[in-house]
């Protein structure tokens, strides 16, 4: 599919994720559709030519068929980049029911309607994080598949129920598995994001609660590299429907700590708790895959994102 040819459409367009992306297929006139539960935030374009926006939710997707259908025959939407979920990874070990049935069951009815109603490849916001084991630090694509939350093991199976239906209908799917990503417009007070937490704390001398080890290692991705890896993914004709997308390297909890510390000239507080099954020694994500073959490079160092964000919290008023 030539995407220049049909329109996109991004769920969960009022998320971090969702307008950093609508933002930048705006800037390449790619048609655009967006939606979620809530109204459309202020920082987003208003509606006009090339983009339209829906208060809708796709967990309701077998009772409004009609509508998706509408929606995508209407708009000539070719690609749909599904980023909605109602779940946060440490709220699913404790909502196991919840989660299988609001991201796994809805997330494959929603899928299903889109391929029925002339929607040509479904791009789904998968997690590096949460999908792999701990059977290593470095993980590619190929590596073992072991989740050991509800998040991840929804996010791992929806991927194989969305190459299922793609095999069925003949259609295209991609699966992004995504490290952490950070960068302007998260927010400081959320419950999800580490690094725009620990500068709010850091900043405010609130104590840190740290879960599991200092010396646990994750990788971070800044979200321009992020849209970028979607991006790359619409046009995307190739082989592969499985893709690694993070820095390619990790940084241990305390040395992260400390980069946000020496940008804020202000010492840390502190507070270890006892580990849970959520921490893991390292995870690092092998990007080589997404670099071949989407042509893809992430561009934005860790430090210089940190830096780029506490500027962005200094001008928010956070202080």
């Amino acid at each position: 599919m030539d995407s220049n040819k049909g329109g996109v459409l991004v769920s969960g367009g009022a998320g971090f994720i969702g307008k950093a992306l609508i933002k930048e297929i705006l800037k390449k006139k790619i048609p655009l559709v967006s939606f979620d539960v809530v109204d459309k935030p202020d920082s987003l374009p208003e509606q006009g030519s090339g983009f339209n926006w829906f208060n809708f939710s796709y967990l309701d997707a077998n009772k409004r068929r009609d509508e998706i259908k509408t929606i995508v025959t209407e708009h000539n939407i070719k690609t749909v980049i599904h980023l909605a979920t109602t779940m946060f990874p440490a709220d699913s070990r404790k909502k196991i029911i919840e989660d299988c049935f609001e991201n796994v069951y809805s997330n494959v009815s929603f899928f299903k309607e889109l391929y029925e109603s002339g929607c040509e490849k479904i791009i789904f916001a998968s997690s590096g994080g949460t999908v792999y084991g701990k059977s290593e630090s470095s993980f590619s694509e190929e590596s073992e598949i072991s989740p050991e939350i509800s998040y991840g093991l929804s996010k791992a199976t929806t991927e194989t129920y969305l190459r299922f239906l793609a095999n069925e209908y003949n259609k295209k799917s991609i699966s992004l598995r995504i490290s952490n990503p950070y960068g302007e417009g998260q927010r400081f007070d959320g419950k999800q994001g580490v690094i725009p937490i620990f500068i709010n704390k850091i900043f405010n001398d609130i104590p840190l609660d740290i879960i599991g080890s200092l010396d646990s290692r994750r990788d971070y991705i800044h979200i321009s590299d992020l849209v970028n890896a979607f991006i790359c993914a619409i046009y995307y004709e190739g082989f592969y429907d499985t893709f690694n997308i993070g820095s390619g390297e990790s940084v241990a909890l305390k040395e992260l700590i400390k980069i946000i510390e020496l940008k804020l000239n202000k010492n840390s507080l502190i507070n270890e708790v006892s580990s849970q099954v959520l921490d893991k020694k390292g995870v690092t994500l092998i990007i080589q895959r997404a670099k071949n073959e989407l042509n893809w490079l992430p561009a934005v160092k860790l430090n210089d994102g940190i830096e780029q964000l506490i500027e962005s919290f200094r001008c928010a008023d956070y202080e």
